[in-house]
């Protein structure tokens, strides 16, 4: 690529044959996919080397090093080649300019003359499906290598997160690109290529203000669940099951609330904020995907609450450690096929109107309004996609509540108390995030003003109680921060 952009450079435009863009889209693709590939692969024996030592050298023979790479080119030559088929398939008759420096599926599906949507999504199919699994995957390594580092010695963690944080910051910076460019599906036509969100107030006194509570509270969302995930991390009398689910939910709330919170706290030096039709659609995937991780892992941790209370002399054969990343691993998989199909109804959908959306992020119900079509169907499928999700989560959570509350009559007071205090933070998160997602989307697709403040809610300030709400309730979590904190400055002389 760089050599073609460099000379693309000194003239106004070049021409490429089109056999010429073929090799270059072939040679594109086979590259790229095989890095991903490889960067997976890396990620295995950093696994194998932190968390298996002993086995390290039996179990990344050289031949299985040579199979690793060679199942990586061979396994992406046929996925290149599945896209390199769909390009003659299409008739192009129109102009042959393309606004890139590189001929990429995107650039030629916008120049050919027929509806492009089923191979769009084929393209989703073919490559972002394949990026999104595998950074799935890497996440997974790192955060199993996180959790295992806290029984290794200061000098192994720090050789250790040298050599992990240096392939994990060259996954972030391709992986997030890239999935952001081969994630959104192709679209129908529309009349306009962004929208302008209104935000909660043009009033400049009251966005004063609230740029000022809500940079705040986005401060405190990311220090204090920072301060949570590296309290877990690095301390080994955290090692349960519940405060594993506890430092990933720290992680998700992290992400959750950056996908946000930003763009948000914007809204309020501007009467008004513009968004691009593919940011919206990124947008509208962050939010659904990280909040419905959310959702399934506080039943997932609503799940070991209770077997840790109504089962206890079979919670350590139960909660395994590989059940507990399967469990996390199962919710980021099932979540971002929920997510998938949120995103594929955006772009089936006519914008030809107005493009103000009185709102201050881009969700389903906000875009509905705006389609130029009956969105009767659409708003069913959202009720049926998310808010069914929502509901059948909150009844698990309450039931599993209702049996641990039962369960603790037979228990001592120090054990209800003790009960009490952890199952009582775990449903006051529960309460404060599903419950107004459940108002949001149980109902048909119609926008009403409290609409904004109940995003408000779950989308912002409950990423901030979380933290707040497990410090002060939590005393092993205190003790930890405790401890942490007088060893750091015990050892910083």
């Amino acid at each position: 690529m760089t050599p073609k952009l460099i000379a693309d450079s000194l003239h106004e435009g070049r021409a490429i044959s089109f056999e010429g863009c073929l090799a270059q889209f072939f040679e594109a693709h086979l590259l790229g996919g095989t890095e991903i590939i490889l960067l997976t692969v890396m990620a295995f024996d950093r696994y194998v080397a932190i968390c298996k030592p002993l086995h390290y050298t039996t179990t990344m023979t050289k031949h299985l090093c040579v199979v690793l790479v060679a199942v990586a080119w061979l396994g992406v030559f046929l996925h290149s080649l599945v896209q390199l088929f769909l390009v003659p398939q299409l008739p192009f008759c129109g102009p042959n300019e393309i606004s890139h420096f590189v001929c990429d599926l995107y650039p030629l599906l916008e120049l050919a003359c027929t509806n492009t949507y089923v191979i769009g999504l084929l393209v989703v199919a073919n490559t972002g499906v394949i990026c999104l699994p595998n950074f799935l995957m890497l996440a997974a390594s790192s955060i199993v290598i996180l959790h295992s580092l806290r029984s290794h010695s200061a000098e192994g963690r720090q050789k250790a997160l040298s050599t992990c944080g240096a392939h994990f910051t060259v996954v972030a910076l391709f992986f997030a690109t890239l999935h952001l460019h081969t994630q959104y599906p192709w679209s129908l036509p529309h009349n306009f290529t962004e929208f302008f969100t209104l935000g909660l107030s043009q009033r400049p006194e009251v966005q004063r203000t609230l740029f000022v509570v809500f940079l705040i509270i986005y401060t405190v969302t990311v220090c204090g669940n920072m301060l949570i995930l590296i309290t877990i991390t690095f301390s080994s009398n955290l090692a349960s099951p519940m405060y594993f689910f506890l430092s990933n939910l720290s992680f998700i709330e992290t992400c959750y609330s950056s996908s946000l919170a930003p763009k948000h706290i914007a809204h309020f030096l501007y009467e008004g904020t513009t968004l691009s039709y593919e940011g919206s659609l990124a947008q509208l995937f962050g939010a659904h995907f990280l909040g419905g991780v959310e959702i399934i892992l506080l039943t997932v941790m609503a799940f070991d609450r209770y077997v840790a209370i109504c089962k206890p002399l079979h919670y350590t054969t139960t909660m395994t450690k590989h059940l507990c990343v399967v469990l996390v691993a199962v919710a980021w998989l099932g979540v971002f096929l929920h997510s998938l199909v949120q995103l594929f109804l955006v772009p089936q959908l006519p914008f030809c109107g107005p493009n103000i959306i009185n709102h201050f992020v881009c969700d389903l119900s906000p875009l509905l309004e705006l389609a130029c079509t009956n969105t009767y169907v659409l708003g069913l499928l959202v009720v049926a996609n998310t808010g069914v999700i929502c509901l059948l989560n909150f009844l698990m959570l309450a039931a599993s509540y209702i049996v641990i509350l039962h369960s603790l009559r037979s228990h001592s007071a120090e054990g209800r108390q003790k009960a009490l205090s952890t199952c009582g933070a775990h449903f006051t998160v529960v309460a404060l995030f599903v419950v107004p997602c459940i108002f949001s989307y149980m109902r048909p697709s119609t926008t009403l003003p409290i609409d904004k403040n109940m995003a408000v809610f779950y989308g912002i300030l409950t990423p901030m109680w979380i933290p707040l709400i497990y410090i002060l309730r939590n005393e092993e979590v205190k003790d930890a921060m405790r401890k942490l904190f007088t060893h750091s400055e015990i050892v910083s002389p």
